[in-house]
């Protein structure tokens, strides 16, 4: 989630309190910029969805 929110809530950052995913399969990552940024960010493309694959191929191979 972006940490200058493009009109969504935190609300949403804390939704695996009402989920039934364990807590350890849990992973928030909280980056700078909109929710928007988090698909057209420069930085946030070459800095973060690089470990955010990584994270997707480890839990998919488990």
């Amino acid at each position: 989630m972006g940490r200058e929110r493009d009109g969504s809530s935190l609300k949403q950052f804390n939704a695996d309190k009402l989920l039934g995913t364990a807590p350890a399969d849990i992973v928030k990552i909280l980056v700078p910029g909109g929710n928007i940024g988090l698909f057209v960010d420069n930085r946030t493309l070459q800095e973060y969805w690089p470990k955010i694959g990584e994270w997707i191929v480890r839990v998919s191979q488990a």
